[in-house]
């Protein structure tokens, strides 16, 4: 494919699943500039994967979208993991604002989803995918086995599995290491 004909295909997909890309990255990691880091490593990504751009995805919004997940999940895994070797803080608390809410709930909100997001790193990829597919993006089963190329029942057990043991990490805070 002509190198220009892909850097207008890319631009074409940044400017419409751009925002798309952005809003997966940001809700998986909590950082606005990790986020913007992620969408353009995905779409640099595209550029150095011009297969792509020739056909073979039939659903880009589905395509970026686990894609995006995947890349940030990777990234929270990292972090975690500098952050247990530097025994620091590895990524910015999130700044989920709500004006209804006063500055105590806030702060406990804020610390509600960083220990999710603790929790979903501890999963498996399959399983951290399946719950941010289904929960964060709203994809139907069938949504989901399509894009990880497994059985929509095998999406259902996978689901169950990853929440379980969210709720038990949560439930045992002990265990939160294993």
């Amino acid at each position: 494919m002509d190198p220009i004909l892909v850097k207008n295909k890319i631009a074409e997909l940044a400017k419409i699943h751009g925002r798309l890309v952005f809003n997966t990255a940001y809700r998986v990691i909590g950082d606005i500039q990790r986020a913007e880091d992620i969408t353009q490593d995905i779409f640099i990504k595209l550029f150095s994967n011009r297969a792509l751009l020739e056909g073979n995805v039939r659903n880009w919004a589905a395509y970026l979208t686990t894609l995006t997940t995947r890349t940030s999940l990777d990234l929270l895994r990292k972090l975690k993991v500098r952050h247990e070797d530097n025994n620091r803080q590895a990524y910015e608390p999130t700044e989920a604002i709500d004006t209804t809410l006063n500055p105590e709930q806030q702060f406990s909100l804020n610390q509600d989803i960083e220990v999710f997001r603790h929790h979903l790193s501890e999963l498996s990829s399959q399983e951290a995918q399946v719950i941010i597919l289904r929960f964060l993006h709203e994809f139907t089963y069938q949504e989901i086995a399509e894009q990880l190329e497994i059985s929509s029942s095998l999406v259902g057990v996978t689901l169950k599995r990853g929440i379980e043991k969210i709720n038990l990490k949560v439930a045992n805070p002990q265990l939160a290491g294993a």
